[in-house]
């Protein structure tokens, strides 16, 4: 988090505690309507299609327990899905409803995005006879794979079996250059504390206009039955100074230039990825163009590592890795 955005995050809590009344009645909703506009241009959506969550967990959960899933509804993710949201759907959406998690087991290494749209693709046709696909979720990009996921193929071929996709952007906003209504997700979420850098408890929730009405938070209060706006803004109080300093790390972020951190960090990500797969002797499990930001790279026999003397400096590390 920059010092400037920290500094607002923290003039807006004071703020906010010394007058919370006036605050929440008279100031917040014109304050977050500021705020989700500025979101809502620089993630390529219209602010109705977007609105504010603390985290991407609340919002794959919302999402997830306002479908109502039915006995042996199919919902299909890849094998290198996040690990709480695996849990989620396997543990409680499918022990509650019924419904089937089919996991697609992908290659590694991989060596071309079509790998993947390739797998959904026979794995839709070969299990026609299981019954049709309900939902699928996929991630933009994979943590902590770190594999830039093709998601406007996957979306598009998932449209084709009339398969609701939700996409997993945790770690999308800030590293990518992002266009929503272009991407036409079902429903996206993503963080702004992580590449964005604003401090934690802000996310988006992208919702296509046809669902919105259907998704609803997981906790509910004043703001039941008032649209799905109110139902998420007022869903209990919360401290709200992240979701008014997303502003600020936007504006920081526009300052810095996009296109100057991507060229930086492109360059930093190569250079790392060369330096650690010269080191260790393996490989990079993903081509440097199908990544954001990170890279996932082989780790190497620990006796291999130890027996190097250039490399000994990391056998701490291979340690904590695995």
């Amino acid at each position: 988090v920059s010092k400037p955005v920290l500094s607002l995050a923290q003039a807006w809590q004071r703020h906010i505690e010394l007058q919370p009344v006036r605050f929440f009645y008279d100031e917040l909703y014109p304050q977050l309507v500021k705020s989700l506009r500025d979101c809502a241009k620089f993630v390529g959506a219209l602010p109705g299609q977007i609105t504010f969550i603390p985290n991407v967990e609340f919002g794959i959960n919302a999402v997830l327990k306002s479908i109502n899933f039915r006995q042996n509804d199919r919902i299909v993710i890849f094998d290198i899905t996040y690990g709480a949201t695996k849990k989620l759907i396997s543990s409680t959406i499918c022990g509650l409803t019924g419904a089937v998690l089919d996991i697609i087991e992908l290659p590694f290494p991989l060596t071309n995005p079509l790998q993947i749209i390739d797998k959904l693709r026979d794995f839709i046709e070969s299990t026609k006879d299981s019954g049709p696909i309900r939902f699928a979720l996929f991630e933009h990009i994979t943590s902590p794979t770190a594999i830039l996921m093709p998601i406007e193929p996957l979306i598009s071929l998932c449209r084709e079996h009339g398969i609701l996709v939700m996409i997993d952007g945790a770690h999308a906003w800030g590293q990518l250059p992002l266009n929503l209504q272009q991407i036409n997700p079902d429903y996206y979420v993503t963080n702004g504390h992580k590449w964005l850098c604003n401090v934690r408890g802000a996310a988006l929730m992208y919702v296509k206009d046809n669902l919105r009405s259907d998704v609803h938070p997981v906790v509910q209060s004043w703001g039941n039955g008032q649209g799905f706006h109110s139902e998420f803004i007022w869903s209990g109080t919360m401290d709200y100074s992240s979701m008014l300093s997303t502003r600020g790390a936007i504006k920081f972020f526009e300052w810095l230039g996009f296109s100057n951190i991507i060229e930086y960090n492109t360059k930093l990500l190569s250079w790392a990825t060369d330096m650690l797969v010269s080191v260790w002797e393996t490989e990079s499990l993903v081509p440097i163009t199908q990544c954001g930001f990170m890279s996932v790279i082989r780790i190497p026999d620990s006796k291999k590592l130890c027996d190097s003397e250039d490399s000994c400096q990391f056998s701490d590390l291979h340690e904590q890795l695995v």
